[in-house]
């Protein structure tokens, strides 16, 4: 996806906002007023500082540039100035708005403002690994206790409240050959039944 088309959409939502505001009314300081745009590598820069979020957990975003020895690591200050990670986060877009379909219209899609990136993974998923012969189909629960209308709680699993992933794996490996993100759309089947035909139809009938 070359880092989410190089940022066009982070820099066109930028410029939409930015364009909207009053700026006599803006501190000098706002983001709104130091904004440049974004170009490939601070992309790859951010999204790399996103993943490592992800495995290095701190109590807020701030943490990871503090240099307060008991908090202090070093990646994210080498990387990247906070200022302009916030920024970035502040206007990160992956998908244009003027392509957003209306709820009440047959074509929308609950999850549009992520789907290159589902779609990317899916693509990548099966481009990269040769599956085996023995497949199952499980829920994954993805941590999140934000506010989002598709988190969801479920008291019996060991990650209670987050994004529910239905995913296609490998039984040997574990690997994810295949997943889509339950989203409550209703006129999408979640019957467990459609589920698997859904994620299975790439390799039905190929010995598996």
């Amino acid at each position: 996806m070359n880092c989410f088309g190089h940022g066009r959409q982070t820099n066109r939502y930028a410029r939409t906002v930015i364009s909207s505001k009053d700026h006599n009314l803006l501190s000098n300081r706002s983001r709104f007023k130091t904004w440049k745009p974004v170009v490939l590598s601070e992309m790859r820069q951010f999204i790399a500082i996103c993943m490592h979020m992800g495995i290095n957990p701190k109590p807020t975003l701030h943490h990871y540039w503090t240099p307060h020895p008991a908090l202090h690591s070093s990646f994210c200050r080498k990387v990247m100035p906070k200022e302009r990670f916030l920024s970035i986060l502040a206007f990160f877009h992956i998908t244009d708005n003027s392509t957003f379909i209306l709820f009440d219209q047959p074509d929308h899609d609950l999850v549009h403002n992520i789907r290159p990136i589902i779609t990317h993974l899916n693509d990548k998923f099966k481009e990269l690994y040769s599956l085996g012969q023995n497949v199952c189909i499980d829920e994954a629960m993805v941590p999140f206790k934000g506010r989002s209308r598709f988190s969801i709680h479920m008291k019996d699993k060991p990650t209670k409240w987050g994004f529910k992933l239905y995913e296609l794996c490998e039984s040997g490996s574990g690997y994810v050959y295949s997943l889509e993100m339950y989203c409550a759309n209703k006129r999408i089947s979640n019957k467990p039944i459609d589920i698997t035909m859904r994620l299975m139809e790439p390799i039905l009938n190929k010995g598996h």
